[in-house]
């Protein structure tokens, strides 16, 4: 008898892309990452891609995988809030597949799932998610539930927003025929997302910090000189990623509040190498003094006569880098990350699995561990809360690598975890940092040897 396993409904992206690329796509189960804002992601950028590994999942895995072929490769930054572009591409993807012949087609428990959303975002008024999800729905049997919820509204709501739904798929209709491709072009759906935030706000309807469960494909944005800003749950947005836990878990997902946290070992491996120093980034613990070899504070003759500098023992700072899967940091991002701090601060990596995880200490001033040592210990988070408790007794500053995305036993989030996270963070003055990129260019300069 075959059987049949999770690698069995795994996607192949390189099938389906534009043009060839170096680096394979890496594929990981959306179940398992409960942070995520919806049940596919794609991020052409890091080349990962996120689907449910199930027979279910398969409609999510076509949808992904359009995504791969026909969106752009970063969403570009803008006015109004990303989860209408989000939307309006959801829309296109989905059309342009059911103009090839190979429509949405979601399994029972997830168009009820929809439909239960779309009910509960109709009931609280907020008109501006039933559009989001309305639009989105676009070109998938869920369209005709959708249609149900608007023609439930009042008349005046519904008329409203049937109107914005109708004008949305009009227009991109329109343009996909103009265009002689299977979808629409990017540039109008573009268009089309403007658009209906202002109308969404001329009515009243839009909000800054809009959020739609369930609604998210793309996560990487640019801003306006096309550098990448990612569009994670970071400390930033942590008190919207708990909105979304909340709303996880009354519609039955997650964890329940209260959810323990993993036990935390800290490992001290052998700091065997030695490395350069840097002298930027506000990491190094500098002094002054009556003696020494190098006047640096001249202007302190009359004040109290330390006019030399000196360098404090073992640096300071501490930099903690979270190795979880979500983060995708091979053994060469934690390098080039210590290396950037080098000579000026402790730096701890940790990860976690089922209900247990490790925190190793890999630099300390200018010394560090060997290559095999800066390896995760698991691909989970799970000891993300005893991790920044540590942190937070730690030299100043304190610095933080992560996507903001902490999890408990088993690595399930809940809301009360990330409020004690957030809480911690911002008692001990801790600056968190979304990916390695930006941790390097905060922390490292060129080293002196």
């Amino acid at each position: 008898m075959t059987t049949i396993t999770r690698s069995s409904y795994m996607p192949y992206p390189e099938l389906v892309e534009p043009r060839r690329r170096g680096a394979p796509w890496k594929i990981e189960d959306s179940n398992a990452h409960d942070w995520l804002p919806s049940n596919g992601v794609t991020d052409k950028h890091s080349r990962r891609l996120f689907t449910p590994l199930a027979e279910e999942g398969q409609p999510i895995s076509l949808h992904e995988l359009a995504h791969v072929h026909w969106s752009p490769e970063r969403l570009p930054r803008v006015r109004y809030p990303l989860i209408l572009l989000q939307a309006v591409e959801d829309a296109r993807i989905n059309m342009g597949l059911e103009w090839i012949g190979l429509p949405m087609r979601l399994g029972r428990t997830d168009r009820a799932h929809i439909a239960h959303l779309a009910a509960t975002d109709a009931r609280s008024g907020d008109l501006a998610s039933v559009v989001v999800r309305a639009v989105a729905s676009l070109g998938t049997d869920v369209a005709p539930l959708m249609h149900e919820e608007i023609e439930a509204l009042s008349p005046r709501a519904s008329a409203l927003v049937g109107g914005w739904v109708t004008r949305v798929e009009e227009r991109l209709a329109r343009a996909r025929d103009r265009s002689g491709d299977a979808v629409a072009p990017f540039r109008v759906a573009r268009q089309i997302a403007r658009d209906l935030a202002r109308d969404l706000e001329r009515h009243g309807l839009l909000k800054k910090d809009l959020v739609v469960s369930g609604v998210g494909c793309c996560q990487i944005v640019t801003d306006e000189d096309g550098d990448l800003v990612p569009e994670g749950f970071g400390l930033r947005r942590l008190r919207h990623y708990a909105r979304h836990l909340r709303r996880a878990r009354a519609d039955g997902l997650g964890a329940e509040p209260g959810h323990p946290v993993g036990r935390m070992k800290i490992a001290r491996p052998p700091l065997s190498i030695r490395q350069p120093t840097v002298l930027r980034a506000g990491l190094a613990r500098r002094r002054c003094a009556t003696e020494g070899t190098q006047i640096s504070r001249p202007d302190r003759l009359a004040l109290d006569r330390a006019i030399f500098g000196a360098r404090g023992q073992g640096g300071g700072g501490t930099v903690l880098v979270d190795t979880s899967g979500s983060m995708s940091l091979g053994a060469d991002d934690v390098e080039a990350i210590v290396r950037s701090a080098g000579g000026a601060a402790v730096v701890a990596i940790y990860s976690g699995r089922r209900d247990e995880g490790e925190l190793r200490i890999v630099a300390r001033g200018d010394r560090r561990v060997a290559s095999e040592s800066l390896q995760p210990f698991a691909s989970g988070n799970v000891v993300d809360l005893p991790a920044l408790e540590w942190l937070a007794k730690q030299p100043r500053p304190r610095c933080w690598i992560s996507d903001g995305c902490v999890t408990g036993v088993d690595d399930q989030g809940c809301e009360t975890l990330l409020e004690k996270c957030l809480e911690v963070s911002e008692r001990a003055d801790i600056t968190r940092y979304e990916t390695a990129k930006e941790a390097i260019d905060a922390l490292g300069s060129t080293p002196r040897r």
